[in-house]
């Protein structure tokens, strides 16, 4: 019985973690493909320090630790399509999420955000 837990809980904890994964996030290539579209909206949750270091070109800066966040967030239009990205992916994996219950449909998290995007050779700008 040992042995069997041994084996089968390794297998049950690796499907709990990639359960996790929730279907909003894309990955790098995934993310270059939606910005293939110009009307893709690239939104940027870092702070202005974070920015000012490197961004995403073309991409909308919103601050997620600013005191107007929410009110800026809710006066973005719901019917485009969002690629929001931060410097992980925690930041922006939190505004896809309060993006879906504010009724925006078609939001996307760049899961490991701008370290990724950036660890993948895709540029940035100042």
């Amino acid at each position: 019985m040992k042995k069997l837990l041994i084996i089968v809980l390794p297998l049950v904890m690796g499907v709990a973690c990639t359960a996790q994964k929730s279907p909003e996030d894309v990955n790098t290539t995934q993310a270059k493909e939606l910005m293939q579209n110009e009307e893709v909206v690239v939104l940027d949750v870092r702070t202005q320090d974070e920015w000012n270091n490197g961004h995403i070109e073309g991409a909308t800066h919103l601050d997620f630790y600013g005191d107007d966040f929410d009110a800026k967030l809710a006066e973005l239009p719901k019917d485009k399509e969002y690629v929001v990205y931060c410097h992980s992916g925690n930041r922006s994996g939190k505004t896809v999420a309060k993006m879906k219950a504010a009724g925006f449909e078609n939001v996307h998290n760049l899961t490991g955000g701008i370290s990724a995007w950036s660890g993948d050779g895709n540029e940035t700008v100042k």
